[in-house]
Formats: structure tokens, sequence, C-alpha cells
């Protein structure tokens, strides 16, 4: 597969990607970070987001992430979208591997003001 055959989310800067996906956190006030990652997946290659469930155990060993392109650069905008303070990353309670992401409120307000790529550092040109 030459570049120009990827899907634009595998060559897109990490922030334009990162302010794509930031509104689908804002459907539910979290979600687990696995199914958060395929969810947007799905989004991302057919303009909808997976029946609740469908994908819940789409990222089921360690190195999917690393070995997925498609997970990998989600996975790279979540922690941008983390580091920037508009997604909060939380490790499920009696846990050791699980974690929930869901918005920040300052995530929160970038989605309804519609100034998430301010908050990302993006200029427009």
């Amino acid at each position: 597969m030459t570049s120009s055959d990827q899907p634009w989310w595998i060559s897109a800067p990490v922030a334009d990607l990162a302010a794509a996906i930031l509104p689908l956190f804002g459907q539910s006030s979290f979600d687990s970070d696995r199914a958060a990652m395929t969810d947007v997946v799905s989004w991302l290659r057919t303009g909808a987001r997976a029946p609740r469930g469908m994908f819940s155990a789409g990222v089921s060993t360690r190195g999917d992430v690393f070995q997925n392109p498609d997970l990998r650069a989600v996975a790279e905008a979540m922690q941008l979208l983390e580091r920037s303070g508009l997604l909060l990353r939380v490790l499920v309670p009696s846990s050791h591997s699980s974690f929930d992401v869901g918005l920040t409120r300052l995530g929160w307000h970038a989605v309804q003001t519609g100034t998430v790529r301010q908050h990302l550092g993006i200029r427009d040109p």
C-alpha cells in the first residue's frame, strides 16, 4: 500500500486527527479507552460509530495498538488530546490495565464553542 492509498487519518498530522475525533467523545460521559479507540476507527472507516458492544473487545492483546495502523493513529490522537487537557484518562478502580476516557471540562467547552483546533494550536489557513 502506498501512502496515496492510505486513509487520510494515517498520514494526517496528529493534531488534525485529534481535532476531528474529539467531538465523538462528547456523545457519552465516558467510555473504556479500548472501546473508544475501536469506535473511533469504525467512525473513520464508515462515518458511523459501531453499535455498542460490537467492538468493545476489539483491542484485546497488548500489541494491537502498535501493530494496527488505524488504532495507532487514533491512540496518538487521544494522547495529544489528553496532553492538551481536552480528554481525561482515568484508571478504572480495581483494575491495573483498564482505563476510562471522556472529555474534560475544557474539552466540553472546546467542542461546544467550536474551538478545538485553537486549543490544539492548529492555525486555520
